[in-house]
């Protein structure tokens, strides 16, 4: 079971690599940023449902550019519920 959290600036090709693990070996890709940042309205929103909605998936990887000083909270949630940073 992998759960991955890609991070970096913009153009480093985040999205590009989670959309590659998930076409090519199967992980359910979440791109925080996609949809007018949906995903981390419901992160930031409901912390707990969130990791709870991913729990029963094998192989997650999250992409997001977060802004540290906004969204840091959200980050320590993804690494307290045993997302990997790369």
């Amino acid at each position: 079971m992998a759960k991955l959290f890609i991070s970096g600036v913009p153009g480093t090709g985040k999205t590009t690599v989670a959309e590659h693990l998930a076409q090519h070996f199967g992980y359910r890709h979440i791109d925080m940023e996609a949809d007018s940042f949906k995903a981390r309205r419901e992160l930031a929103r409901d912390p707990g449902a969130f990791l709870s909605n991913l729990a029963a998936v094998k192989d997650v990887v999250i992409s997001w550019g977060f802004s540290p000083y906004i969204d840091r909270p959200g980050v320590d949630e993804l690494l307290a519920g045993g997302y990997r940073m790369v």
